[in-house]
């Protein structure tokens, strides 16, 4: 934990950095300040978790520190210290978010008490992050569910398959599945610009019936599309997909990629729940090769890559929590984590460790275009409790902070 100690009198914030020392002892003292103005010009450089000030300093005093923090860096929590006479004055920290105060002279069991409510109320926080970011995905509505949990239920499965015959495709035809993403998810798809773009992947499979659905969760429009004219071979759907995704590519500027699955036929929900699965098997060589925007599902030519493709749906599924190598190899493949590493390295091209990190970093800058997110809350969701240490793995990736990659995004 990074604390910040802030007293205008010497002994005072020396020995509070002291019991905070003895209270917790891998405690990290960012910072031992005679004035406010020295904790604001600090707080625009780095971070820290706990600040504990002084009610009454010169040049900024506790009060303005309680509001500069409270619009700029609203990760980290405030305790003030007060005399007694200045309780009232202290009462008015309250509307800065405040979380607590102490009386001088600062009494160690009472510091204590602060700080262990300090890191329950910051842990609170952090769990309401994720409930936070979770409602996103939670809302009422088939749109709102993840399509493996659509094909899982038959309820939910009947009433989406009752909308396909209204495209034309009937039990008896032969359909493929797209399943198309934008590789960074950065557009606010309204009801209007999703109805231009359903018109939009029409107009370039015209020689084919189409049947699109889009899912909010994973942003992704999901496509069934089977020869509507004569002549129709089965490399028209692969050529055309690519042709279309370029020209969106050049005339709009959004990138998007695609998973294509084998031909299938029927309309059951165990049929579309198999075509998806070949759609996503085939969209994760996007992160195999570069080059191509559309990809055709194949039969896995070795056990191998049947392998590498599982870790990488697991990676999907669990980026978020603190997932290893070495786990995975003992708890769900119980096989040497030596040689597991081999083979997603000959797979990948890269250790699962860059794997991982460079995932994240991607499933972070998706979110920072999300604006009602903070930071912290960004890097809470793709697995980093600490946000500095976040701020810097991404600065590795990107080569710029969080906060400039957002600003540089909205331009």
């Amino acid at each position: 934990m990074r604390v910040i100690v802030a007293d205008d009198e010497f002994f005072a914030r020396r020995a509070i950095s002291k019991m905070l020392k003895e209270i917790m002892p891998d405690v990290e003292i960012v910072l031992e300040a005679e004035t406010g103005r020295e904790i604001m010009e600090v707080m625009e450089q780095t971070a820290a978790d706990v600040i504990f000030t002084d009610i009454r300093m010169p040049d900024g005093d506790g009060l303005e520190v309680a509001e500069f923090i409270q619009k700029h860096c609203p990760d980290t929590s405030v305790a003030i210290i007060s005399g007694y006479a200045d309780f009232a004055y202290a009462s008015a920290a309250i509307r800065y978010g405040v979380e607590d105060y102490l009386t001088k002279p600062v009494q160690k069991e009472k510091l204590r008490e602060t700080l262990e409510r300090i890191l329950q109320n910051r842990k609170a926080r952090n769990q309401a992050v994720e409930e936070r970011v979770e409602s996103r995905m939670e809302l009422e509505g088939i749109r709102y569910m993840n399509p493996e949990e659509v094909f899982a239920e038959e309820k939910v499965s009947d009433i989406l398959v009752a909308t396909i015959p209204d495209s034309g495709i009937g039990q008896d035809d032969c359909w493929q599945m797209l399943v198309i993403q934008l590789r960074e998810r950065m557009i606010n798809w309204s009801r209007e610009r999703l109805e231009e773009q359903r018109e939009y992947f029409r107009q370039h499979l015209e020689r084919m019936k189409v049947w699109e659905y889009y899912f909010y969760p994973r942003e992704e429009f999901l496509i069934l599309a089977a020869p509507g004219q004569k002549g129709v071979t089965e490399g028209y759907l692969p050529a055309a997909t690519e042709k279309m995704l370029e020209a969106l590519e050049r005339d709009r500027k959004l990138h998007f990629t695609a998973g294509i699955s084998a031909p299938h036929q029927g309309l059951e929900a165990c049929v579309l729940k198999e075509a998806y699965r070949e759609c996503s098997i085939a969209a994760r060589h996007r992160r195999l090769e570069t080059g191509k925007r559309s990809f055709l599902w194949e039969q896995e030519s070795s056990e191998q890559e049947e392998i590498v493709n599982r870790i990488l749906a697991y990676v999907e599924e669990n980026y978020r929590n603190d997932i290893t190598l070495f786990q995975i190899a003992s708890e769900k493949f119980f096989m040497n984590a030596s040689y597991l590493s081999r083979i997603f390295k000959a797979g990948t091209g890269k250790p699962f460790s860059r794997y991982l990190i460079e995932y994240r970093m991607q499933k972070a800058a998706e979110l920072l275009q999300k604006e009602e997110l903070r930071i912290s809350d960004v890097a809470q969701y793709v697995g980093y409790n600490d946000t500095s240490y976040f701020i810097q793995t991404f600065k590795k990736q990107y080569h710029m902070t969080p906060e400039q990659y957002r600003m540089k995004k909205e331009k």
